[in-house]
């Protein structure tokens, strides 16, 4: 969880990064305030399996997004 979109986008830069030397790895930022065409980008990133996912905290945008596309939580894992 990220406090800020902005900081959001910062962490998936950084992961993408990473991701650079770690090839199996892949993540996605979900967050709100975007158009419809980044909300399908998010949906499919998801849909592909990311490794990490980095989401505001706004219940009013990620938990939804998880629920409407009943994502198992039982999968998820944080520290």
């Amino acid at each position: 969880m990220s406090p800020t979109r902005e900081l959001a986008q910062q962490i998936d830069q950084a992961m993408q990064g990473f991701s650079y030397y770690l090839n199996s790895v892949s993540s996605v930022a979900v967050y709100g305030g975007n158009d419809g065409n980044r909300y399908n980008q998010e949906f499919k990133s998801l849909k592909l399996g990311a490794d990490v996912v980095i989401a505001t905290p706004r219940t009013s945008y990620f938990t939804p997004f998880i629920r409407k596309y009943r994502y198992e939580w039982r999968f998820i894992l944080y520290s």
